[in-house]
């Protein structure tokens, strides 16, 4: 089980990971249990259902790669050839730089200040090619369940119209997912999610993400988070100012995202409406 909490004013939200079952003593606090080990039906708590894919990092790397469908399989192999390779990113700075660019281009949440447990509990890895960031992950990683999570996954893909750069950004962002199955494994962790898999959604675009993550093969799962009252209460305060704020237009507050332009030479440019999901974040989406 993995505890982050993060404090916001007189507020503070506590995010518990991979617990057996959420705790009653915590109901009235603003607290959210992802993926828990119970499906009961718990007083006080909101259940919502999450469906994801597993990969087991005990088997061989062998036996993970023979997993891998042959078009994912051939894409990863393209990608080391055309000199894309796999780094950790340990400048939570530059990471949100990138993160929040292409996000804040396609009107989605941006990320704040430096999470608490940033490279420990938390940790980054990037695609690069010729010195630029193709694409970006974040992981919750709970060294007790040896589970490591999919958080937030960004890339510049979907804002690409050019189809050839569209494909060679699809191979880099396999070849990232794959990599950091290996480095996990060699670190011992045993369970590679996705964080999230919706197959059946009727939005296309969650069914090509959930495509995409087919092709590494893996084990399907349905899991379950329970918020509290208050947490869920809030979540809905600010998801409807989100709202209201984006109707309103830009405002003068609107963050700066020159930080993000220096950090990535290349950034996307705006997304038009059918590549909303450029970036999408796993805890929210799937």
């Amino acid at each position: 089980m993995l505890v982050l909490s993060e404090r916001k004013g007189a507020l503070t939200k506590h995010d518990i990971w991979f617990a057996p079952a959420p705790r009653s003593v915590q109901a009235l606090t603003l607290s959210k249990f992802y993926q828990c080990g119970s499906s009961s039906f718990h007083p006080l708590f909101i259940r919502e259902t999450f469906p994801t894919l597993l990969i087991d990092l005990r088997q061989s790397e062998e036996d993970i790669n023979a997993a891998i469908s042959k078009t994912p399989a051939s894409h990863i192999k393209r990608a080391r050839r055309d000199g894309v390779i796999v780094s950790p990113i340990s400048d939570y700075e530059e990471y949100a730089g990138f993160y929040n660019a292409i996000t804040g281009a396609i009107g989605r949440p941006q990320l704040g200040k430096r999470p608490k447990g940033w490279n420990t509990d938390i940790r980054a890895f990037g695609a690069l090619f010729e010195d630029k960031w193709l694409a970006m992950h974040s992981y919750i990683c709970d060294r007790e369940a040896k589970r490591a999570r999919l958080l937030h996954s960004v890339s510049t893909f979907r804002s690409q119209e050019d189809t050839a750069k569209r494909n060679f950004l699809g191979r880099a962002n396999r070849l990232l997912h794959h990599r950091c199955m290996m480095l996990f494994r060699e670190e011992g962790f045993q369970t590679y999610d996705f964080g999230g898999y919706r197959p059946e959604s009727p939005d296309p675009e969650i069914r090509g993400i959930a495509r995409f993550k087919e092709g590494f093969g893996g084990t399907r799962r349905l899991e379950y988070h329970y918020v509290s009252i208050p947490r869920w209460l809030l979540t809905q305060a600010q998801t409807l100012l989100r709202r209201g704020r984006r109707s309103a237009g830009p405002s003068a507050g609107q963050r700066d995202n020159s930080h993000a332009a220096a950090t990535n030479p290349s950034p996307a440019p705006a997304a038009p409406a059918s590549a909303r999901l450029a970036a999408y974040d796993t805890t929210t989406t799937k």
